[in-house]
């Protein structure tokens, strides 16, 4: 006689959140075995077709989850009447290896599209991070540029032996062998004077006293002596 392999308990009852008095009676557990019963089939298919009811007029008395449970819990009954009843009805031994290999080019597309998901959440990583070292870079212009206007609105008030305010480069560094007043610059020669108009990224054309004159409008002298 044909025994249950494996139990089936009982379903939790549902939540009555609407206030109802008929909700769906639960289908009795089935233990392990005891003999197969097509009754416990029809228990548990009624209990199903009652929560799909409850569930399509009232959804708040039975929710899509209890339905569900009750759907599964009648397969794995009637799984095991058609186990019993239909020897070798399973997949054979040949199914299981030849799906693998059907799968296996379905697995292979899978894990391109992974990879190449993969590259593209770098490729992103890598825009993101470009981005925010040009801002950056911006802000730490600006920062600079700023800090150069100050010191020329300074420095165009100072006469030629006052001590100069030194100007920052473009990224915010200090340049060595500023002029310490007017009166030094004035007295700079080509080398240091060149130095100087490559750290600003000036013009390094013309006479020793045309660079000089462009250095000094560059950092707001107005009084070399």
């Amino acid at each position: 006689m044909a025994t249950y392999v494996s139990t089936v308990d009982l379903l939790p009852a549902v939540h009555d959140l609407a206030g109802l008095n008929a909700l769906p009676a639960s289908a009795p557990a089935v233990q392990a075995g005891t003999q197969l019963d097509l009754a416990d089939v029809s228990r548990a298919r009624k209990e199903t077709s009652a929560r799909e009811c409850f569930c399509l007029h009232n959804p708040a008395a039975v929710t899509d989850e209890e339905v569900s449970r009750a759907k599964v819990r009648e397969e794995a009954i009637v799984l095991q009447h058609v186990n019993a009843n239909y020897a070798g009805a399973g997949q054979p031994d040949w199914f299981l290896p030849a799906m693998n290999a059907a799968l296996e080019p379905l697995k292979q597309n899978i894990q391109n599209v992974q990879h190449d998901i993969q590259g593209i959440q770098n490729t992103q990583h890598d825009i993101q991070q470009g981005i925010q070292n040009v801002q950056n870079v911006l802000e730490g212009q600006i920062r600079a540029q700023n800090l150069q206007n100050i010191a020329r609105v300074e420095n165009c008030k100072l006469n030629a032996g006052d001590q100069l305010r030194s100007l920052p480069d473009f990224a915010g560094n200090n340049v060595p062998n500023f002029p310490e007043h007017g009166r030094s610059l004035a007295r700079m020669t080509g080398p240091p004077i060149n130095a100087l108009l490559n750290a600003y990224g000036l013009p390094l054309d013309g006479t020793v006293a045309e660079r000089r004159s462009r250095l000094a409008s560059f950092i707001g002298v107005s009084h070399l002596v």
